[in-house]
């Protein structure tokens, strides 16, 4: 009796209708392994002078790695000053028509995925009789040789099992399942973020004509000792699931440093004090049974957050790493003020549980954004509803002196607001229940309000003189206001602005994928994945003139004023620029431990370890129980336990 052919890669069996006795698991895999710069391409594969031929617009340096399945190569493109990786796979799989055509409908998909936590599909086809793929270059390592160097805090695991679970739920949005989700496959850029390689063997769902994934049918794709049990017995019908299931057993081993096999302790029984709050989260994602495990990644996020509330309540439990965690993963990411206004916007990691067996009626929240709720301080005249409520989890301010408004944004996604309304801006549509952030503006001739809601659209109200409020995008990710404009970062990383050109800050410059935004009068600033502030727009008093001091740093968060800017950097210090006339730009020099920056009209803080720290027209030192802060024009008002 004949053995069944298995793949002389990964010792897999091979399916019956494989494209000239080709592994499709291996076909799409990472980066293989066993190679130096000195290696041999190997058989039916390109030496690097042939690939240069192929390739004239690619610089091609070096071998990366190599296996019977395919070889990667590092390339430079000098044109557009871009060092990626070349992927091509053996010929004999564009010998096959209909692997051929599944290999084009396969990368178009993946081209789609535009996310700072996926690695960049930039190009893909075929030259003489090659198939290659020319994606993102990570210089870094990966979370395998991270775990089998045991180095990894409880902290550091969290960080990245949640920039996971970002980049899963993106693509399960889009309609892409992973399949493979491995450490190997879990690639860290040189600071240490997070961008998940190999979505080549991912499944589009939704289609029921035919699998437009380049697995052959039936044929079971992934790595063992990560895949769900309905993926080793019939991959062709699975679903999102089987990545939940794996990110579970990642979670496991970046808690532990093993993988779970057979029948295994709960993490906390194999990593003395851990405490047990994330057992119930790694042991659900991994249950046997789909049906058992969370429907989809928002209800992980979920259960990650409610564990962090158990660990930080617990006696003993360290409030001081739930708020660091909480503090470094809802950043503000449009710290905006618009005109002559101010206002912090603070964004959060909005968390809700679903009964996937009913739809959603009534908006609820847990988790990360519960860590921190409490009441307004620091405000004068406040509605009597205001004062008493302790449900508060971000705050914005806008207006002149003696004409201020506010929005308030509590923890089940309410908008309360208060104070002037002569452009409607303090009066909040009725229909909005589910919101998640806030911002806004107010200039001299006008004001406007913005809320990103839980569906991922923009609700606008106030003046809407240049369409600043009527915005129609969806897949949003944060939005900022300025005088007379909104800026919006979509979760694809692109940066759109609606409203007024005035300083050409409509015009957005070429970006490469934004994680954070803000906004000023007439200028806007984006923090790239790459830790690059890049500004656009009015450059009236040099806000949009970046010292060089400033880019010679990596930058982790950013912030803007009316006409001014922050940028609080990779090691800590925080940088200010633009106008100066009231020391806004004039940081203090003993800040200590900086969490995050935030601005406003014309005044600037820091979240400190101590507490909250002005300096500017709004100087002071807020109580150290203080967790968000909003700064107007000769006003400021913050959120405290």
């Amino acid at each position: 009796m004949n053995e069944a052919p298995s793949c002389p890669e990964c010792g897999r069996l091979l399916p019956a209708n494989a494209p000239g006795g080709l592994c499709p698991a291996c076909l799409f895999g990472g980066v293989p392994d066993g190679a130096g710069e000195e290696a041999a391409a190997g058989p039916d594969l390109p030496e690097l002078d042939e690939l240069d031929r192929l390739f004239p617009e690619f610089e091609c340096r070096r071998l990366i790695g190599r296996g019977g399945m395919g070889a990667v190569y590092e390339a430079y493109h000098a044109e557009l000053d871009r060092r990626v990786a070349i992927k091509v796979l053996p010929r004999e799989a564009a010998r096959d028509p209909e692997f051929t055509e599944r290999f084009r409908r396969e990368a178009r998909a993946l081209a789609s995925l535009q996310h700072p936590h996926i690695v960049t599909l930039h190009d893909f086809g075929k030259r003489e009789g090659l198939l290659y793929f020319v994606m993102e270059f990570v210089d870094g390592t990966d979370l395998a040789q991270r775990i089998a160097a045991r180095s990894i805090t409880t902290d550091e695991a969290l960080e990245y099992v949640v920039q996971i679970c970002e980049a899963l739920d993106y693509s399960h949005r889009k309609g892409v399942v992973h399949r493979d989700i491995k450490p190997a496959n879990i690639l860290l850029d040189s600071k240490g973020r997070v961008k998940i390689a190999d979505f080549g063997l991912a499944k589009l769902v939704g289609n029921s004509d035919h699998e437009l994934g380049l697995t052959l049918t039936n044929a079971a794709v992934g790595t063992p000792r990560y895949m769900a049990p309905e993926q080793m017995e019939n991959a062709a019908s699975t679903d999102h699931r089987v990545d939940i299931y794996a990110l579970g057993v990642v979670f496991y081993e970046l808690l532990t440093g093993e993988v779970p096999a057979g029948r295994f302790d709960p993490p906390s029984r194999r990593r003395p004090g851990l405490g047990d709050h994330f057992d119930e989260v790694v042991l659900r994602a991994m249950d046997r049974d789909p049906t058992g495990r969370f429907s989809d990644i928002e209800e992980v996020k979920t259960g990650i957050g409610s564990a962090l509330e158990l660990r930080r309540t617990a006696p003993g439990g360290s409030r001081q790493v739930a708020r660091r965690f909480f503090l470094f993963r809802a950043l503000p990411v449009a710290l905006g003020t618009g005109g002559v206004a101010a206002g912090a916007v603070w964004w959060t990691m909005h968390q809700r549980r679903k009964d996937p067996a009913s739809p959603r009626t009534t908006p609820t929240r847990s988790g990360l954004l519960d860590l921190r709720a409490g009441r307004l301080g620091g405000l004068d005249d406040l509605p009597p509803e205001m004062a008493s409520r302790r449900d508060l989890v971000a705050i914005e301010l806008g207006g002149l002196a003696g004409q201020l408004f506010g929005l308030a944004l509590t923890s089940s996604g309410q908008i309360i607001t208060w104070g002037d309304n002569r452009y409607g801006q303090a009066e909040a549509p009725r229909t909005i229940h589910s919101a998640r952030q806030i911002a806004a503006a107010c200039g001299a001739k006008g004001a406007h309000a913005l809320a990103l809601l839980d569906d991922d659209t923009v609700a606008g109200w106030g003046d809407n003189s240049y369409g600043q409020a009527a915005i129609a995008e969806s897949d949003v990710q944060a939005v900022a206001a300025g005088e007379f404009h909104s800026v919006v970062l979509l979760k694809s990383g692109a940066v759109k602005v609606h409203g007024h050109s005035a300083g050409g800050v409509t015009s957005v410059p070429d970006l490469q994928p934004v994680q954070a935004i803000a906004s000023g009068a007439a200028f806007c600033l984006a923090l790239t994945t790459d830790g690059e502030a890049m500004p656009w727009g009015s450059n009236r008093a040099g806000e949009c003139d970046v010292p060089q001091w400033v880019r010679e740093n990596p930058i982790k968060a950013i912030a803007a004023g009316d006409s001014h800017a922050l940028a609080l950097t990779e090691d800590g210090a925080v940088y200010g620029w633009g106008e100066n006339r009231d020391g806004q730009c004039r940081v203090p020099d003993d800040l200590g431990e900086v969490h995050a920056v935030d601005a406003g009209a014309n005044g600037s803080a820091a979240f400190t370890a101590d507490g909250l720290r002005t300096w500017g027209a709004v100087e002071g030192i807020i109580p150290g129980a203080a967790f968000a802060l909003a700064i107007g024009r000769g006003a400021v008002g913050w959120l405290e336990d």
